[in-house]
């Protein structure tokens, strides 16, 4: 995998599709059931202790700069222990990956493909994502690069045409959730907007250039992150009444939909979804980089570095088309992380 041309500016842009990969399709839906309009105030709450974790992520960057995570493992543990450790890491992001496969496939078809089954929206997402990972970390963090501005003007847009739709009493009453529902809320907040980032760790820190200011950039884009998916949250809650809000699947998808410019596009959605996309890819995108890495570390046979990747894409394919995973991403999650942590602690 070659990284040498890869910065720490756009490994930080890929970082604020990864904080909101699981967030903006279905998160909202799992925090609205937790505390209901309260989820501003568990947005908060999550944000700050959620920098916690994201001190974790640094250090482990820290440790053996000139190695990725999977090779980290293999000089700090046994030989043993440390394929225990490995399969321990890449269960989980199997499960999750899986699981924004089998999301992301449900949305486009509710918001773009309503005639068209599950399976092959999930093969045309699958086949795009497989020319992307293929071509390594270098390409999919400029790509990333580019989604970002593209993400930047779908935003602007969006939020342009929306601010006529805003009725800020709609958000009251708020505090109605007792300090348990809102701590627990603040909980799944932080294992849905972290978790992702520990993927960064594929890419050995030495092989970033400046990686002096990747520490930096990451801070930057996490409180950049954080404050968007706040106000995302506020516009949501101030458009669409917070018990309406358990009733729809997709509350951006529905604010988008009320979107017409100057009553010319009157499907205006249909282009601006595209910023809704773009995080589950670029999470399934690293999934299968990060999977196929570590895979490779562990059955190391020419034959499977050569297909790696197309056996992975085929087994997240069937996980995410022949089984119910939901009840384990949250577990999923927090395993990824308490794994990471032993990795540090050790």
């Amino acid at each position: 995998m070659n990284n040498e041309n890869t910065s720490s500016l756009e490994v930080s842009i890929l970082s604020t599709f990864l904080y909101k990969s699981f967030l903006l399709i279905g998160g909202i839906n799992i925090l609205l059931k937790i505390n209901k309009a309260d989820i501003i105030i568990s947005s908060i709450v999550g944000f700050l202790l959620g920098a916690i974790i994201l001190f974790l992520f640094t250090k482990i960057g820290k440790i053996l700069p000139e190695y990725n995570i999977f090779e980290k493992i293999d000089h700090l543990f046994s030989k043993n222990i440390s394929r225990i450790i490995k399969i321990l890491l890449l269960i989980p992001v199997l499960i999750f990956c899986s699981y924004s496969l089998y999301s992301l496939s449900l949305f486009v078809q509710f918001a773009l493909l309503s005639n068209v089954d599950i399976l092959p929206i999930s093969i045309l997402i699958m086949s795009s994502v497989y020319y992307v990972s293929k071509k390594g970390i270098n390409t999919l963090t400029k790509t990333s690069l580019i989604c970002f501005l593209i993400f930047i003007i779908l935003e602007a847009i969006s939020i342009m045409f929306s601010l006529t739709n805003v009725n800020s009493l709609k958000i009251l009453p708020l505090f109605e959730s007792n300090l348990q529902q809102t701590l627990y809320s603040s909980f799944i907040y932080i294992i849905l907007i972290i978790s992702p980032l520990f993927l960064l760790l594929i890419i050995p820190k030495a092989k970033i250039n400046h990686n002096e200011k990747l520490t930096k950039y990451i801070k930057i884009f996490y409180i950049i992150s954080g404050l968007y998916i706040f106000f995302n949250f506020i516009l949501v809650l101030s458009i669409i009444d917070s018990k309406l809000l358990l009733l729809v699947n997709y509350p951006e998808l529905f604010i988008l939909s009320k979107i017409s410019l100057l009553n010319f596009f009157d499907r205006m959605e249909n282009i601006l979804v595209f910023k809704l996309i773009f995080d589950s890819f670029f999470l399934i995108s690293l999934s299968i980089i990060y999977i196929s890495s570590g895979l490779f570390t562990l059955i190391k046979r020419k034959f499977f570095y050569k297909y790696t990747q197309i056996i992975i894409m085929l087994i997240v394919l069937l996980i995410s088309n022949l089984f119910n995973i939901e009840f384990l991403l949250i577990p999923s999650l927090i395993m990824f992380i308490l794994v990471n942590t032993f990795i540090l602690l050790s």
